[in-house]
């Protein structure tokens, strides 16, 4: 089991089914599930199915509150599945993942499609100290868009079964109700702190 501060909650299931949620988004009205389903693995390869969903009502809750009929309340979500691998080469692993992901803003419409990709590089300095690097981007296949990718590089620390890990993180982060100048922050810290259990 694993759970941290940013970190989903990862519950082991069974020996090849691992349940993934984010409790903080739960409880802000933004009910998340993710599955992985490891098909194949040995001491240095590994192959898995990944499937998530996840679906925002807070906008439900603003329409509620106001009290003005008016406002017109969107659940905007989206669903993916796709595969993941992941091999080690000495002390770096490496991981790939891309999948299919349909974005959805109103009730029941699937308004965007998207392929996905995630890159991601595990760097293990000696037994406790790891640096890590996730990149993270979509590709747009009704739209023929693609979108900047969102790149964190994390120093990781391990006390015992807890992992401390800060970074940065750069990307595109469209921040709602701030000037148009300061919609987008290109470089933020980024902090979490987790358990293995």
């Amino acid at each position: 089991m694993v759970i941290g501060i940013l970190t989903p909650l990862g519950y082991g299931v069974h020996e090849r089914v691992t349940v993934f949620t984010h409790p903080i988004l739960d409880l802000l009205l933004t009910p998340n599930v993710w599955l992985r389903l490891d098909l194949w693995s040995n001491d240095a390869w590994a192959v898995a199915l990944d499937a998530g969903y996840q679906q925002s009502f807070l906008s439900v809750a603003a329409a509620d509150a106001s009290g003005d009929p008016g406002d017109h309340a969107d659940y905007p979500g989206y669903l993916q599945a796709g595969v993941a691998g992941s091999f080690a080469v000495r002390m770096l692993q490496v991981t790939l993942a891309t999948g299919y992901e349909g974005r959805f803003s109103g009730r029941d419409d699937l308004s965007d499609v998207f392929l996905y990709y995630r890159v991601g590089l595990d760097l293990l300095a000696d037994e406790r100290n790891l640096v890590m690097m996730r990149l993270v981007g979509d590709v747009g296949l009704n739209q023929g868009s693609f979108e900047i990718p969102t790149v964190t590089l994390l120093y990781c620390r391990e006390f015992g079964r807890g992992r401390l890990g800060v970074g940065l993180a750069a990307g595109s982060f469209p921040v709602d109700g701030m000037p148009a100048d300061f919609d987008v922050w290109p470089v933020y810290p980024w902090f979490d702190y987790w358990w293995r259990f």
